[in-house]
Formats: C-alpha cells, structure tokens, sequence
C-alpha cells in the first residue's frame, strides 16, 4: 500500500515537474514574442512621431500592463468574520471525565478537537 502511495505521487510530482518545464519554455517564446512586437510599435511610432514619443509611449503602455498583472495577481483581502459567540462558560471537566471536542471557526480549534476526540478514543481503546 505504501509503495502504491509512492508511486501515485511520484507520478503527480513528475506531471507537475513537465507542466512547470512546458510554461518556462513558453514564457521565454512569448517574451520574444513580445519584444518583438514592442520593437515593431517603436519603430512604426519613431517614424511617425519621433524616437522620443515612441519611447514614452512603449513605457506607458508597458507600465500600465505590468500595473494591471500586479493588481489582479495580489492576493484578495478576506473580510473579517465576526467571532462567534457563547451562551455560556463551560466548567472545567472533572478528572478521567471524557474531553468533548471543542467548536470552533478556526483551523486550529478543529485540529486540537480531532485531537482531543482522539486522545479520548485511544484512551478509552487501552482501558
């Protein structure tokens, strides 16, 4: 089981590896590309409105482009939860009593009641 577990990923790692080589490989032809085609608007602009212009507008539009990547790849702000609330306050558990999980909102309250429930069924397994 452990070694067909190996292979699954070993098979993923290998998929990732020859997608991240294929895009690599792409990016550099679309950055030719590109330097290409801005090479060619320079020119068709330096012959009609001067090398200076062409340059300014070359920048522009290249600044604007990479402003708008920039904004569309940073990462989303979350818009805050508001915590939830008690009815009232839990007392404390009696000695060798069983330990309920505890609710929570948050990835790190839900890994420590798995592992509160866990603790307690191993505990009860040995008894």
């Amino acid at each position: 089981m452990l070694m067909a577990m190996i292979t699954r990923f070993a098979a993923k790692v290998e998929i990732k590896r020859r997608r991240l080589v294929a895009t690599a490989v792409a990016g550099v032809f679309l950055l030719g590309a590109l330097v290409f085609a801005v090479s060619a608007v320079w020119l068709a602009l330096a012959a009609e409105l001067g090398a200076i212009f062409a340059n300014m507008i070359c920048a522009a539009v290249l600044a604007l482009v990479g402003i708008i990547i920039l904004l569309v790849g940073r990462p989303r702000r979350l818009k805050a939860v508001p915590p939830v609330a008690t009815t009232a306050a839990v007392p404390p558990a009696a000695p060798g009593a069983p330990v309920a999980p505890v609710a929570s909102s948050t990835l790190f309250g839900e890994i420590m009641g798995a592992f509160a429930a866990g603790s307690e069924l191993g505990r009860s397994m040995r008894r």
